[in-house]
């Protein structure tokens, strides 16, 4: 099932709409490309929507941290340190429940 929405996040507002569509963009040429109902293609499925998200958010940014990619592809809450050479990153899934936090995120338009 696809689902369509709208999203009044505007472009370059920093909350990672990019890194969002880049990685539906690539999940999508996955699907369309593999076999994805097979269980010994999934580590490498994954790694080619991360190296997809990540390569269409070069052509959208120049050289992005990674982070956003990431965090979106891991989902949740993560801790994230991009180390040099920027191969080697560390990332780290938190147990947090982000429903239990009285949090808002605003946009102001100040960059």
């Amino acid at each position: 099932m696809v689902k369509i929405t709208k999203s009044e996040i505007p472009i370059g507002a920093g909350l990672g709409s990019s890194a969002a569509y880049a990685a539906c963009l690539s999940a999508a040429i996955c699907l369309a490309c593999m076999k994805l109902g097979s269980e010994e293609h999934k580590e490498t499925i994954e790694d080619y929507i991360y190296d997809g998200t990540n390569f269409l958010e070069r052509i959208n940014h120049g050289k992005p941290s990674g982070v956003d990619a990431t965090t979106i592809l891991t989902g949740g809450t993560i801790s994230y340190a991009l180390k040099h050479p920027p191969q080697i990153t560390q990332v780290e899934k938190l147990k947090c429940n982000i429903d239990s936090l009285n949090m808002f995120i605003v946009y102001t338009g100040k960059q």
